[in-house]
């Protein structure tokens, strides 16, 4: 059927740890609040101790790496958030829309399974404490829900973010850099899975794949991207 868009599943809503994945989530949220006036990406915040974790830089990104006390503004937090998956200033947004606003907002767009409820945590001395966590629920996502947004983002939808708002997404996706070693033409699959821990053991045994049919959508080993946004006419599994 020439033009019609068909995505399959196998355990594609299977509950998942979705790592920095769960920052697409954040962003759209965050974008969201841009576009009816509550958040300007001019706006300026500051790093407290408990939103500072580490965070591994890509080989050639010089930027300032943020640390406590620092201020950023939003526009620059949410391009270190994506394109090198800053873990600080995924907290610092976090904070600033609120984890009850993103899962609600999540959940208005028939994405439930996208849920954040905690700081993103990338190591570092000492322990994490994040004052917002209830200390028992977690990040989660599945698959198929995952897929869906990153199609909202490119397509738009009812309830979703303006055209404003999608075009700075693309923008900032298409900008990634953390292990950004895809092919930049032509056709590639590439397969990778999530859920291994610091010690290189199964944080779970659950496998969810989703296949794309019209549009490159490729995980990268921690991170569902939209690798390239234009329309490609390729297949690519993405499997988590």
């Amino acid at each position: 059927h020439p033009g019609r868009f068909e995505v399959a599943s196998i355990n594609g809503l299977s509950s998942i740890y979705p790592a920095s994945v769960i920052k697409t989530a954040v962003m759209v949220e965050l974008e969201r609040r841009i576009e009816v006036g509550m958040v300007h990406l001019t706006d300026t915040l500051t790093v407290t101790s408990t939103q500072y974790t580490y965070t591994g830089l890509p080989a050639g990104d010089t930027r300032h790496i943020l640390q406590v006390n620092d201020s950023a503004s939003v526009e620059l937090l949410e391009d270190l958030m994506i394109t090198r998956s800053d873990n600080t200033a995924t907290n610092v947004l976090i904070d600033l829309v609120g984890r009850d606003s993103i899962n609600a907002y999540m959940a208005s767009l028939g994405l439930p399974g996208l849920q954040v409820h905690k700081h993103v945590w990338g190591g570092g001395p000492g322990t994490q404490v994040d004052p917002g966590w209830d200390g028992t629920s977690v990040n989660a996502g599945t698959a198929l829900e995952f897929a869906r947004l990153y199609l909202l983002i490119l397509d738009g939808g009812p309830g979703f973010v303006g055209a404003a708002g999608r075009a700075r997404m693309q923008a900032v996706l298409g900008r990634q850099e953390l292990r950004d070693d895809l092919a930049v033409g032509g056709r590639r699959e590439r397969r990778a899975r999530v859920g291994r821990d610091r010690r290189g053991e199964h944080r779970s045994h659950q496998r969810a794949e989703v296949i794309f049919r019209g549009r490159e959508l490729i995980d990268d080993a921690l991170e569902l991207r939209v690798r390239r946004i234009a329309r490609l006419g390729v297949d690519v599994e993405a499997e988590l």
